[in-house]
């Protein structure tokens, strides 16, 4: 595995002082991107990622890329040569570990740069054949988190009429609620408080379609608190009572 570093720094943008956006650029080396803090988009490539806390962006020689910081946003930047094997290294943003491995060698590379002890450079560039094997457990990691997160949506869609522990499941899919809350809607377009919405009102509108239970029997049955609940949801995300709903299918049904 051929590397070499080519730049390391770090910066900090405050939105109050810096402009958001960073223009679209590009590299005659690969670089990463390290969000030490903050949340907003990267475009890589005409492909937009949604980075927070601990995202990594990982950028190929002569690809453009941008940055919109919607917060504050802490970043540590190194370029490097590669040559792309046995390791593939593609355009991409994925999560540091729990224990942010990569930060962790990232700091060190800071440190031998700073203190430049002899052999620093030959440091630095085993420091930076350790971040290319930890970035591919990292994405191996995390394509086999694929499917148990498939199975999480499939337990929602069984069971959103039930009270359903968004915690618990984030926790069973190995991930943090604020991560599992972000990967959900990035897959699924909603948030999963949203998405049980979503399931709830669709169910409830087949209910007063198509039965006679009252209002306050079909907000049970769908999972809502109470009636004062489902209707105060309902007319947000449909624009009318549920009672409105109903009284709307009867009459074209008798028209």
């Amino acid at each position: 595995m051929k590397c070499k570093l080519d730049f390391l720094f770090y910066n900090f943008y405050d939105n109050n002082k810096v402009a958001r956006y960073i223009q679209p650029h590009k590299h005659s080396c690969y670089e990463l991107v390290y969000y030490i803090k903050g949340k907003g988009n990267t475009t890589i490539n005409d492909v937009s990622y949604a980075y927070n806390e601990s995202s990594i962006a990982i950028t190929k020689p002569d690809n453009f890329h941008d940055e919109i910081h919607e917060t504050n946003t802490e970043v540590l930047y190194i370029g490097f040569s590669y040559e792309n094997k046995p390791i593939n290294l593609n355009n991409s943003l994925i999560q540091d570990s729990r224990e942010k491995i990569i930060l962790s060698l990232l700091y060190k590379m800071k440190k031998e740069i700073l203190s430049k002890e002899i052999y620093y450079e030959i440091k630095l560039d085993l420091l930076l054949k350790e971040i290319i094997i930890e970035l591919e457990r990292l994405s191996r990691k995390s394509n086999n988190k694929e499917n148990p997160f498939k199975y999480v949506e499939n337990f929602i869609n069984e069971n959103f009429t039930h009270d359903i522990n968004l915690n618990t499941l984030a926790e069973i899919s190995g991930y943090s609620y604020h991560r599992f809350r972000h990967l959900f809607k990035e897959k699924v377009g909603l948030s999963p408080n949203n998405y049980i919405i979503k399931k709830r009102i669709t169910y409830a509108e087949e209910l007063l379609q198509n039965t006679d239970l009252t209002i306050s029997d079909i907000s049970e049955e769908c999972g809502f608190y109470d009636s004062c609940q489902f209707a105060n949801l309902y007319k947000k995300y449909k624009g009318s009572t549920p009672t409105e709903y109903r009284n709307l299918k009867n009459s074209k049904k008798f028209s």
